[in-house]
């Protein structure tokens, strides 16, 4: 997040309201939001109620567009 200057409200807005949603190993999730700059992808669990942010990256392509 830090490298690509990704706000934490960004990443909070991407898992609350996402366009695409996609399951992963171990009960991650990946989230995607559209944004002025590309595609956001936010991976994530939930434990014991609490989100965990795993990753949050800023693509070029959209997760149909891959």
């Amino acid at each position: 997040m830090r490298r690509d200057r990704i706000p934490e409200a960004d990443a909070i807005r991407a898992i609350e309201d996402p366009d695409h949603v996609e399951s992963e190993i171990r009960d991650r999730v990946n989230a995607w939001k559209r944004t002025g700059a590309g595609w956001l992808k936010v991976t994530y669990v939930v434990e014991n109620e609490t989100t965990v942010i795993i990753t949050v990256t800023l693509k070029g392509k959209g997760p149909q567009e891959r």
